[in-house]
């Protein structure tokens, strides 16, 4: 905000760079889930390997708590005072 940028600026900065990172091992894991589950189907009753709904239900609940947890920094970073910053560099 010192350098000019807008409280949503920020949020959005943060709240992207966070998501990003999940986003990618959202993707990862759910691959390695897939393949573990398939590895691992003879120990499943009742649930089909690559259930689409289990796997829709864990990704979501991961995406909820991720963007939780971006969001408080975030809250954090823009309510911060822009000359305490620069005071502090």
């Amino acid at each position: 905000m010192a350098m000019g940028a807008s409280k949503r600026n920020i949020l959005t900065m943060i709240l992207r760079e966070g998501l990003g990172l999940v986003g990618i091992g959202l993707v990862i894991g759910t691959i390695l889930a897939v393949i573990g589950g398939r590895a691992a189907g003879a120990m499943l009753f009742g649930v089909k390997p690559a259930d689409p709904m289990t796997l829709v239900v864990a990704i979501g609940g991961l995406t909820l708590v991720a963007v939780a947890a971006s969001l408080l920094p975030a809250v954090r970073a823009t309510a911060v005072h822009p000359m305490q910053v620069l005071r502090e560099e």
